[in-house]
């Protein structure tokens, strides 16, 4: 991860990714978080971006999910998952 970080860190302009469309479900020792997330980014390195997916600096939303786990008094993240939103159907009809 920290790698994959430092590449596209210094190949990467990016703005404040927003959140709305916030929920979740919390329990005692476990929550999932999942929100709409508004940013901008353009791609500033010397050779062209591995994809073409919005780094063209207009603004894009992706979707995000996290899951918590409490353990030993702290809250981890036991998972993330980050994906494009458009307003086509979900997979599988979701």
């Amino acid at each position: 991860w920290i790698r994959l970080w430092k590449f596209y860190g210094q190949k990467v302009k990016s703005s404040y990714w927003t959140p709305y469309d916030i929920g979740g479900v919390v329990s005692d020792d476990l929550a999932t978080i999942w929100c709409h997330r508004k940013t901008k980014r353009k791609w500033v390195g010397d050779e062209p971006p591995p994809s073409d997916i919005h780094y063209d600096g207009e603004e894009f939303v992706t979707r995000s999910t996290m899951v918590f786990r409490r353990e030993e008094g702290e809250w981890r993240v036991i998972h993330a998952h980050f994906s494009e939103a458009n307003a086509g159907a979900r997979p599988g009809g979701v």
